[in-house]
């Protein structure tokens, strides 16, 4: 099972916005002005709703309105191609494109260089309002208060299969990789760790030294106490989380938790107390997001399905624990915005329209 299958935050949000552009149809609610002068012709309807047929095509692509909205690459070239791919030949344009959301036009894409239009020539203009989701810049800044729940039960010091070293060496440099991947000037990490008993490694703090020198200290042995060590991650963001913060809690886990909250030898008791405090973490409104590693026969997945709340990854190697934790990263400091883009693209061609 492949990374991309397991990203169900990112693929929601993903099949969101293509959904938005597949139906861009709908959404754009074309108000169509044919509008003229002394010097202009006014048109048919249908010609101007092959034009606006030709816009909703030109913004089909999600790929190039990123482009666009962003100016990155040969964005004007892409734009002028798809334009003239589109529309009848020896047709004159203008196309401009205006995001509400920076308050300018973004974009200018023209045919026009000096050319001699007369009253001969017929021109037609056409208005069109899209709503479009479009990921802004990534905010590097943005406050964070994170807790690392890790597992270090005694399977944790097992091989996986083509994995050269044990689960523990990858969860150890992965975590470590989380850390330094942070603003820490404004994000704040802590450690939470498990086995037979749970314990706090460290507090929420940005020293990222003392952080990594914890996460590197972890040593694999005993049970799997999940519900203690989500307890303390949870006293940790009672006493010290900052207000204006998000809050993420990540958990990893290669078995099934099997310590109930009275110390009961039981995968019942066990996921049952780590539940309950998943729930209380939750509703404290923290992002919970979980890793199940491993054999799918060692951990119970819909458990760790149950428990996330923005976000559960399967790591069937131990290797992919780097690739997650950039996922997450990526989850946690992207915002995804929606920006209204007015279009108004204005046609001449030599002739009448019939």
């Amino acid at each position: 099972m492949g990374l991309r299958s397991m990203r169900r935050g990112r693929l929601g949000q993903m099949r969101i916005i293509e959904a938005l552009l597949a139906c861009v149809v709908i959404v754009l609610g074309f108000t169509i002005s044919a509008y003229f002068s002394n010097s202009y012709f006014a048109v048919r309807r249908g010609e101007m709703e092959g034009v606006s047929i030709n816009v909703v095509g030109l913004l089909g692509s999600q790929i190039l309105l990123e482009k666009v909205e962003r100016q990155e690459g040969h964005w004007e070239q892409d734009l002028r191609s798809c334009l003239e791919s589109l529309l009848p030949a020896n047709t004159f344009y203008t196309l401009k494109i205006h995001s509400t959301i920076q308050g300018k036009d973004i974009a200018q894409v023209s045919n026009i260089y000096g050319e001699n239009i007369t009253a001969e020539m017929n021109t037609a203009s056409a208005l069109a309002r899209a709503t479009v989701a479009l990921p802004i810049v990534m905010n590097e800044s943005k406050d964070i208060d994170a807790m690392l729940i890790l597992d270090r039960s005694g399977s944790m010091d097992e091989k996986l299969i083509d994995d050269p070293y044990p689960k523990i060496d990858y969860l150890r440099n992965a975590s470590k990789y989380f850390v330094d991947s942070l603003n820490m000037s404004t994000a704040r990490v802590g450690v939470s760790s498990f086995s037979t008993t749970a314990r706090l490694d460290t507090p929420l703090t940005n020293d990222s030294a003392a952080v990594k020198n914890a996460i590197g200290n972890l040593v694999a042995d005993g049970r799997t106490n999940m519900g203690q060590s989500i307890e303390l991650a949870i006293g940790e963001f009672e006493q010290h989380r900052r207000s204006e913060s998000s809050w993420v809690a990540i958990i990893i886990s290669d078995g099934v938790p099997n310590e109930g909250r009275n110390g009961e030898d039981s995968d019942q008791k066990g996921q049952q107390y780590a539940t309950e405090e998943a729930d209380e973490l939750s509703a404290m409104d923290v992002d919970i997001y979980t890793i199940g590693l491993g054999s799918k026969s060692n951990f119970n997945e819909t458990f760790l399905k149950q428990i996330q709340t923005d976000g559960y990854y399967y790591a069937p190697s131990a290797q992919e624990l780097d690739e997650i934790y950039r996922l997450i990263i990526s989850d946690i400091l992207y915002q995804t915005k929606f920006d209204i883009l007015i279009l108004e693209l204005t046609v001449i061609r030599p002739g009448k329209f019939d």
